[in-house]
């Protein structure tokens, strides 16, 4: 029967996209309009924003100010939901780092004993030779299933991350970012506990019998791990940049020639730099000592400060742009590239610093 109050919906599905979107906005009538007005569902752009706006006001109030409130306060655990899974990712591969290294180590001095003994060609040795070489492949199959094991608690995890950044730019910027942190920890934790095989082993055959036979090659692990490390300082540079102003003439000029599209890509990257970068300060609060905790704060001030600047400057750049592009998708891009910059904003506010007051009274 509700389908029939509001002409907007013609089928369950429509009414489910406006309602979520109703309320990930908040209940914002405005902000839910234009997106669905931009949607890529030609559906939605054949209505005008009052037709819109009309139908979601009447929906909003079916749905009520409470039940409202409660599931969009719901929304925002979806951050938190991301940091836990991230965590454990994180302690999924440093879990499976470990119990690698220490099957990889138990392999290597098999395949040297093995050596030792066909190079000795004592027969009194064959029966030990025997259980050696069964104890290799015992050890190489559980190196492929702790690979496999490992890997399917990854495929849900990741899953698990897809489900809550799917058609969220922004969630997946953050999940981005905090990713890619741990995959410098991870990747390196992984090269640092295996290179000790590579002096192990004296010569190439051992390191090819382990690409050949377990799939496993070492120094392709140090060149992730280093690639990781130099995408990560990328990332870290490029938000100190921001923080410095040291980017900033390079800017102004191409910020200001961008097309609305261009810009809000733009926004896309450059705000979740931003909020990595804070968030650093926020995770050194944690553990930080007594003498750390006066220049911390100062620090964290003074560059959410350079950033709450930085996006007053963006918005000043976008007005500029309302007059100068008039049809309704580039308005549509304008009015989305403001909404990011406005949320963007009321986060950075909220940010706050969490000492541990343990670390603290030490």
């Amino acid at each position: 029967m509700f389908l029939m109050n509001y002409n907007l919906f013609e089928n369950i599905d429509q009414y489910e996209i406006c309602k979520d979107l109703l309320i990930e906005t908040e209940g914002d009538i405005k902000k839910t309009a234009i997106l669905l007005k931009s949607n890529k569902d030609a559906y939605f752009s054949k209505f005008t924003i009052s037709e819109i706006e009309f139908s979601l006001a009447g929906l909003k109030e079916t749905l009520g100010s409470t039940i409202l409130n409660k599931l969009s306060r719901g929304l925002g655990g979806d951050i938190a939901k991301i940091d836990s899974i991230v965590a454990k990712m994180k302690e999924n591969e440093l879990n499976f780092n470990k119990e690698e290294h220490d099957a990889l180590k138990k392999y290597a001095e098999l395949r040297k004993k093995e050596k030792e003994i066909e190079n000795s060609k004592d027969p009194s040795l064959v029966s030990n030779l025997m259980t050696i070489k069964s104890d290799i492949i015992k050890t190489a199959t559980k190196l492929k299933e702790l690979k496999k094991g490992y890997g399917i608690i990854a495929d849900s995890l990741e899953k698990q991350i897809d489900i809550i950044t799917r058609k969220n730019s922004r969630k997946a910027d953050y999940y981005n970012m905090e990713r890619t942190r741990d995959l410098v920890e991870t990747t390196k934790d992984r090269w640092l506990k295996n290179k000790e095989l590579l002096s192990a082993a004296s010569d190439e055959n051992f390191m090819r019998d382990l690409d050949a036979k377990l799939g496993i090659n070492i120094r392709k692990i140090e060149n992730q791990a280093e690639k990781m490390k130099d995408t990560y300082a990328s990332m870290e540079k490029e938000a100190e940049g921001m923080a410095n102003n040291t980017d900033l003439n390079l800017e102004d000029e191409e910020i200001f020639e961008m097309k609305p599209d261009e810009f809000m890509g733009f926004l896309d990257r450059k705000i979740p730099l931003m909020e990595m970068h804070l968030n650093k300060f926020i995770k050194k609060s944690k553990t930080s000592t007594p003498e750390e905790k006066d220049k911390l704060r100062k620090d964290f001030a003074i560059t959410r400060k350079k950033f709450m600047s930085r996006l007053e400057y963006f918005k000043s750049i976008l007005e500029k742009k309302r007059s100068r592009y008039y049809n309704e998708a580039n308005r549509m891009n304008l009015e989305n590239s403001a909404n990011k910059l406005d949320q963007a904003m009321e986060r950075f506010r909220n940010k706050r610093l969490r000492f541990d007051e343990k670390n603290i009274a030490q």
